[in-house]
């Protein structure tokens, strides 16, 4: 059954005088100082045109003109109604802008300060055994959001909110409010939900991360996992009140804690915790750990998870919100996959010029003797059976990287778009593969551009990198720990077709000025420089920048150079 979005509790608020556009505190909150229809174009919100803001207002008229709440539900969700040109307008700026008007974040704080948080309800209920594990069912948001609704208006709208010579919210105000509060609360419902389903998934996990670290070669994967599973494992723990599980979690952090103390991390003493004595890390396994780089990322890792920084205060540090907040809307899928979960694999490839499945710089082949680059006779019809195998994207991958091109590209300009997303995968589904999917698209989709031919359905509908529609032809840099290098080099070698891109590495031994020099193998590359890709280590990637700065740009920069850009001579 639909429910009305906060898009929609924004349309009811408006109908009183054009609230909360004209309120203060909302304006500072939302950067939009002029009301949403002004008469100047130059003080539209960010990215309309007169002809969207024409839209908007008409479909605000239509909505509001509607005699039911069930009439504006499904005028809202497209049901049985014609297209209406402001409806998408105005759903998308809404969606676009929430998460940067924070309008979550402020549910949840309020939610929190009065006790009534789901994480907190769920911890203090199962504490007292009254509803075994029952508790989310049991309990529901029309107990609960009402108690916040008056300090809420107050944080998102101000002192205009209030009735007269009342503390109170408006009525007419608070029931839209709620409609707002609610879909926050929908959210961290779902995340819940998912939390208590895998439970006894998450304990698994976290024991045999636990336990792989006494099994073989330690190494800077293992540690991470280990610490990643127990942090998770705690956390449910905590939230489900299960003391012995909070037990047996706190005492492999207290193992962790001795691993990370050998390897130079800093614990506060009032942060120790009794090692279980479980795991014995042996000294030689942990100099096995030599990489100077690797032991200051798992310090990093640990610190983040378990917050045990000696630079830390002794103020009691506020509870991360256990629900990490979701996109606007969401009804089903992960984080990212907002769109994406309904979607099925051909229908994927498709929206993103797939037309075989894979992007057409892909080899069509994968053997387990090598790739087309060192032998391209394994690759010949006739080779041994059982030995070729036909090259495939997972649906995750596809689905990741149509997401990637959704995060990064818009349907208007946006200078202020991050262009950029974070790929947070578990280890092992095949997060390399997928950014090197995303770098055979975006290479695809340079050359369509360049020769004026169709482009995927994806960019049709989002053709906006930042404000430019057309999508430069720069070299790829990929940053990675060097013990991953040749992990990349081989990886590129197996996907991509032989000889269609020049793959260059940049470590510490590599001569600089030679490398970006005229005659050096970046500016020498026969190929366009989308068909460039440079693998360079963490490490050298402060040398990499000031290298490129000092050695290799004119005496005379444009405002908008960068130390990155290739030199032109």
């Amino acid at each position: 059954m639909p429910s009305h979005t906060p898009a929609s509790a924004l349309i009811g608020i408006y109908t009183l005088d054009g609230a909360p556009w004209e309120w203060p505190v909302w304006q500072e909150r939302t950067g939009i100082r002029h009301g949403l229809f002004p008469k100047d174009d130059k003080h539209l919100p960010p990215g309309w045109t007169r002809k969207d803001a024409q839209a908007v207002e008409s479909y605000f008229c239509s909505y509001n003109q509607l005699p039911t709440e069930h009439q504006k539900l499904q005028f809202a969700a497209k049901q049985g109604n014609a297209e209406h040109p402001g409806r998408n307008a105005w759903q998308s700026f809404v969606s676009r802008n929430w998460n940067r008007w924070g309008i979550h974040n402020v549910v949840v704080e309020e939610l929190r300060a009065l006790g009534v948080h789901p994480a907190v309800i769920i911890s203090r209920e199962e504490s007292k055994k009254k509803t075994k594990n029952k508790a989310l069912q049991q309990f529901t948001s029309d107990s609960y959001i009402p108690l916040i609704l008056d300090s809420l208006g107050i944080r998102l709208f101000g002192e205009e909110a209030l009735m007269e010579n009342s503390d109170l919210i408006e009525m007419d105000i608070r029931r839209n409010l709620q409609m707002i509060a609610q879909r926050s609360w929908s959210i961290i419902r779902c995340h819940a939900n998912k939390l208590k389903n895998k439970q006894n998934e998450i304990e698994e996990m976290a024991r045999a991360a636990f336990a792989d670290l006494k099994n073989g070669k330690l190494t800077k994967a293992k540690v991470t996992r280990a610490i990643r599973a127990v942090a998770k494992w705690k956390e449910c723990a905590e939230l489900l009140s299960n003391n012995e599980h909070i037990q047996k979690a706190d005492g492999m952090l207290g193992e962790l804690q001795v691993v990370m103390v050998s390897l130079g991390a800093e614990i506060p003493k009032e942060k120790k915790i009794e090692p279980s004595g479980s795991c014995k890390v042996s000294e030689k396994a942990l100099r096995s750990l030599a990489s100077e780089e690797d032991v200051s990322d798992l310090i990093g890792v640990f610190y983040e998870y378990f917050d045990a920084s000696a630079e830390d205060d002794e103020e009691e540090q506020p509870i991360p919100d256990i629900f990490p907040e979701k996109k606007l809307n969401d009804e089903g899928g992960d984080f990212g996959m907002e769109v994406e979960h309904q979607m099925q694999p051909n229908h994927l490839s498709s929206r993103l010029g797939f037309r075989t499945g894979l992007p057409p710089q892909f080899n069509v082949y994968r053997h387990r003797s090598g790739t087309p680059w060192d032998d391209d006779t394994l690759f010949k019809a006739d080779s041994s059976l059982g030995e070729l195998s036909k090259m495939a994207l997972h649906w995750h991958q596809l689905a990741g990287v149509h997401s990637i091109v959704r995060s990064i590209f818009t349907d208007i300009p946006e200078p202020d778009r991050p262009c950029g997303v974070l790929v947070g995968d578990e280890v092992g589904l095949g997060k390399t593969a997928q950014a090197i999917t995303f770098i055979a698209f975006l290479n695809q989709a340079i050359w369509l551009q360049r020769d004026n031919r169709p482009l995927p359905d994806i960019l049709i509908e989002r053709p906006f990198l930042g404000t430019d529609s057309t999508i430069p032809s720069l070299p790829h840099l990929i940053l990675c720990p060097g013990t991953l290098v040749s992990q990349w080099f081989t990886e590129l070698r197996i996907l991509l077709l032989p000889c269609s891109v020049d793959i260059l590495v940049y470590d510490s031994q590599t001569n600089s000025k030679v490398f970006w020099g005229p005659d050096g193998p970046v500016i020498s590359s026969k190929h366009e420089s989308h068909n460039r890709i440079i693998i360079a280590t963490h490490s050298v990637n402060p040398a990499l920048f000031n290298d490129m700065k000092k050695s290799h740009r004119p005496p005379t920069r444009s405002r908008n150079a960068r130390p990155w850009d290739v030199p032109s001579e």
